[in-house]
């Protein structure tokens, strides 16, 4: 990447997290599901988003998803990371990133990659 120096300059470095917990499998089996708004939630919580207009932003707080629905887990696997520098809030943000998670014993259907096509003439569905 060729990045101008009074580019190169602005850019900040983020320091690692200080803490990074993880969400682990509580069975053997699958992901069948994983709740983004839940997710976007716990993140939030972190730090990575705002509650309220005053709020700071921490940019090195955030959830990594490990695993997504449709992946095979066994018990105690990771499956998403918190990282956070704040301890505050993350008994909430972990209760609410678990409850994201839903496993089952069996593999479920791929979700479809593509659901609509947006065009000038309007809206394709393709499920």
């Amino acid at each position: 990447m060729n990045v101008r120096r009074s580019e190169r300059e602005r850019i900040r470095v983020i320091e690692p997290n200080a803490h990074i917990t993880t969400v682990d499998a509580t069975a053997d089996g699958y992901i069948v599901s994983l709740d983004a708004e839940l997710v976007g939630r716990a993140s939030m919580l972190l730090g990575a988003g705002r509650d309220r207009v005053e709020a700071v932003i921490d940019p090195a707080s955030g959830i990594m998803v490990l695993k997504k629905p449709g992946d095979r887990v066994t018990r105690g696997e990771p499956i998403l990371a918190l990282h956070y520098n704040d301890q505050r809030r993350i008994d909430e943000a972990a209760r609410l990133a678990h409850s994201a998670v839903a496993f089952g014993a069996t593999q479920p259907e791929p979700a479809p990659l593509v659901r609509a096509w947006v065009h000038a003439d309007g809206e394709q569905s393709f499920v």
